[in-house]
């Protein structure tokens, strides 16, 4: 089962490292830029995900506060099979929401969070 919510940064940086599977979409409007981060978590790892595909899934999905978890899941793991990701550290994805959060009103941000939980 999994829970969506919708985060501030400085929610995220309090919550992301006591949880073993997430997914979130960053999404901020800068003044010169728009910065967009599909990230996945699972244990410690995490995967910067760039596929377009899963894009789609994620923004129909962030609708409904209730979605199919299998529906993401399966997005995830095409994007894995097909190697559209990076492995990137915990500390640069902190780093990400700092500079966001210090950016304040300035930064339009927008963060699905969606938490997966074992019943």
């Amino acid at each position: 089962m999994f829970f969506q919510q919708a985060l501030t940064p400085r929610a995220l940086l309090r919550t992301l490292p006591h949880i073993s599977e997430c997914f979130l979409l960053i999404q901020s409007h800068f003044k010169e830029k728009n910065y967009q981060v599909a990230v996945y978590k699972y244990e410690q790892e995490y995967f910067l995900l760039r596929d377009d595909g899963l894009l789609k899934t994620i923004n129909r999905l962030s609708l409904s506060p209730r979605g199919d978890e299998e529906e993401i899941l399966s997005a995830i793991e095409d994007a894995l099979d097909a190697n559209n990701y990076l492995i990137t550290e915990e500390k640069c994805l902190l780093l990400d929401l700092r500079t966001i959060e210090k950016m304040g009103e300035e930064a339009q941000t927008k963060i699905n969070y969606f938490e997966f939980v074992d019943l």
